[in-house]
């Protein structure tokens, strides 16, 4: 637009601000523009929009076949955004020639644009780089359940830069790659079995073999506790005021928290049943009356 202007005020050296006729020979101009330029606007905007939903739509339908011949989860959907983006990039370049608009000037400033952005965020570096490590040593995948440092969810997004983390009460966590790759990460459904482990505490005055046979039929009766590796109770401490109990029970990944639910409250029930007392601390206060 300001280039028409300028064109207007070089073949009119006559232009006045205030001059109605150097006006319309102006909107002239900007007329003249619209009918050969801004369709092109217009028609390359819609093509663009188009284009960019197709490759979306393709990058989604390839993810899904990739992941069909048995390609890792993670890798085959970073791999597929990272091609779309380079795809939709393209597109926008394609686009921008298409209205006219020179490229060298635009792609100089997005190198200078780049370099400086790259100065600005060189920590951001370290992040690609983890990204990287997270496709090629695959530590978790996508619906992974991990924890890292004080934080821990499902595995819900991987970018070449961040982690994103779903957590149980539905918050979303954003982590940087590079400190994941820089830290201890726990992965909790690598393995398709977890144990579940129990201390139950018993007075000294209850039967110790009461409890565990207790504890074993209990696991026994659960369908959700696995039967290999058996069920293991014995006793681990000799505390204070208890006699500790430790009891682990195999279960499937996906049954822990509802195994470990289970059995936190229906060992109280059972012991309560068979007189079996589970101790707490106690405070005696004697008030002694020297009247």
């Amino acid at each position: 637009m300001f280039t028409i202007f300028d064109e207007v005020v070089e073949n009119n050296d006559s232009f006045n601000f205030f001059d109605g006729e150097s006006w319309k020979r102006l909107g002239l101009k900007i007329w003249g523009y619209c009918q050969t330029t801004v369709w092109k606007v217009i028609l390359g905007a819609i093509l663009l929009f188009i284009l960019c939903k197709i490759v979306k739509k393709v990058a989604r339908k390839t993810e899904e076949k990739l992941m069909k011949k048995g390609v890792d989860k993670t890798a085959a959907h970073l791999g597929c955004k990272i091609v779309s983006q380079v795809i939709r990039a393209i597109l926008a370049v394609i686009y921008i020639t298409f209205i006219g608009i020179d490229t060298a000037s635009i792609t100089a400033l997005i190198a200078s644009l780049t370099v400086t952005v790259g100065l600005a965020l060189q920590g951001s570096l370290s992040n690609l780089a983890g990204g990287i490590l997270i496709v090629l040593v695959h530590p978790f995948k996508l619906d992974d359940y991990i924890e890292f440092d004080d934080k821990s969810g499902t595995v819900e997004d991987i970018t070449l830069f961040y982690t994103f983390l779903r957590t149980p009460d539905n918050r979303r966590i954003m982590i940087p790659n590079g400190q994941l790759t820089a830290g201890t990460i726990t992965n909790y459904s690598s393995k398709d079995t977890r144990r579940v482990d129990f201390k139950f505490g018993i007075s000294y005055d209850s039967s110790i073999d009461e409890a565990k046979q207790i504890l074993l039929q209990m696991a026994e009766k659960n369908e959700l506790v696995l039967k290999d590796p058996n069920p293991f109770v014995a006793v681990s401490n000799h505390a204070d005021s208890a006699i500790e109990l430790t009891f682990r029970v195999w279960v499937k990944s996906e049954n822990y928290w509802a195994v470990k639910f289970y059995f936190n409250e229906e060992v109280k029930k059972e012991f309560d049943n068979h007189s079996i007392e589970i101790p707490y601390n106690k405070l005696d206060v004697n008030i002694i009356n020297n009247k």
